[in-house]
């Protein structure tokens, strides 16, 4: 995305300023992508698990790739952060698999009958 604004903000910006707004640019990418999985997640959409499983296996999979390397850049600070908060988001929703994936037994509007799905707040996937 900064890649894609460097020409325009070259020609707009003045030079000190350029840096600035690529690493504006990524933050406001972030947040953007972020928030819009959230809101998936928190609405049990499997399109935004699927999308979000991918980005932490990503993350997991490029911090072993630079241990396995024995590069010293793997244990720089955002490289280790970058990698574990990875981890933490796929042990999640590997946790939490069963409420996006598991079909659902009864329609919508209905309640579940017995003790082990009584969770008034799940709601099937879409």
């Amino acid at each position: 995305m900064a890649s894609s604004t460097a020409p325009l903000a070259a020609e707009i910006l003045p030079s000190w300023a350029i840096d600035v707004e690529a690493v504006l640019t990524q933050i406001l990418l972030v947040l953007l992508v972020g928030v819009a999985l959230a809101l998936g997640l928190a609405d049990r959409s499997r399109f935004a698990f699927a999308l979000t499983l991918a980005i932490g296996v990503a993350a997991v999979g490029w911090w072993l790739a630079m241990l396995v390397a024995r590069d010293p850049a793997a244990f720089h600070r955002l490289t280790v952060l970058i990698g574990s908060s990875g981890l933490l988001v796929v042990t999640g929703l590997v946790l939490d698999w069963a409420a996006f994936c598991r079909p659902s037994r009864h329609d919508e509007g209905q309640t579940a009958k017995s003790g082990r799905t009584s969770d008034q707040a799940w709601r099937p996937p879409r």
